[in-house]
Parts: C-alpha cells; structure tokens; sequence
C-alpha cells in the first residue's frame, strides 16, 4: 500500500513539474492565466480579482477486478459505487489510481459522471499483448474537468522509462 500511494504521489509530482517545465517554455502570451473570481471590493462594486487555487490530490488503490474477491463480497461490482463516492464526495482535482484494469476506469468514469463529477483519465496498461493491445493493470491519473491538462504521457520508473512494465533493478 506505502509503495503504491508513494508511486503515485511521484507520478503526480512528476506530472506537476512536467507542467511548470512546460509552461515556461511557452511564450508569455500563450500561457494560461490564473482563474479569476468575481469578489467585491470594501465599496460594494464587484471586481475582478487573479485569486490562486490550491490543487487537490488523492491516491487510491481499485484493487483489480478478479474473481477471489467475489467470494468473500468484496469484488469489484461491490466496490465500485463505494470508490466512485468516495472519489466523488472529495471533489479532488487529482486522483491516482493503482491496479485498475480499463473496464474499472470506465466503470468508476461513468459512476462519477452519474454523481455529477467530471472526471478524465489518462495512463496506459503495463504490459502489452499482440505488440499494440493495452492489458493488465494501470496507474492512472484521472483530472477533474476544471483542470486543464496540457500534456500527458506514461513511463515506467525504471531503467528502461519507455516500456511499461519494466522494474528498477533490486525491486520485487
């Protein structure tokens, strides 16, 4: 549990400073300005005010769908209006998953948009079969439709980034 949660506070934080990294490339007229809110002033009139936002994040692990849980009436179809209240309940800008496989995603997608919550994700499967069809679990990040996301990518933190599935040397 320590080392998922940990992994995906590193996805997000790496995903933050991807962003920073990014946007100062960009010219400063092509920058996103920070959201405005209507507030009044000591007058009464109202104004337009650059107010920052903290950002909110959570982790949570799907655990993946399979058939030992169901046994024990805990599988996925017993969790999931549970996961998608609790995530909808929060109202966290980010949330990281583990172990989910795409049809959770889509599940726990449709849920949120059902609660009212907008939500897209994006991540891949570790491994791959055929050479091109995404299968197993993913991490993925899922952003709430008022953040906006510029870029996004998935990379294993290993030796080898660019296939997905790989281990650092000395992992279990």
């Amino acid at each position: 549990r320590g080392r998922a949660t940990a992994a995906t506070a590193s996805l997000v934080a790496v995903f933050l400073v991807l962003r920073r990294q990014f946007l100062n490339l960009l010219p400063s007229g092509l920058r996103p300005r920070p959201r405005r809110v209507l507030q009044q002033d000591a007058s009464g009139s109202a104004a337009l005010r650059r107010k920052p936002r903290a950002l909110s994040v959570m982790s949570f692990n799907l655990r993946y769908d399979n058939n030992q849980d169901t046994r024990f009436c805990r599988g996925w179809q017993d969790r999931r209006p549970k996961v998608a209240k609790v995530i909808a309940d929060s109202g966290v800008d980010i949330v990281g998953t583990q172990e989910g496989f795409a049809s959770q995603l889509r599940d726990l997608r449709a849920d949120l948009l059902a609660a009212g919550a907008r939500y897209s994700f994006f991540g891949s499967a570790r491994e791959v079969t055929l050479g091109f069809c995404p299968v197993g679990e993913h991490c993925a990040v899922g952003h709430h439709s008022d953040v906006e996301r510029l870029a996004s990518g998935t990379f294993a933190l290993s030796e080898t980034p660019e296939r997905l599935g790989s281990r650092p040397r000395g992992s279990a």
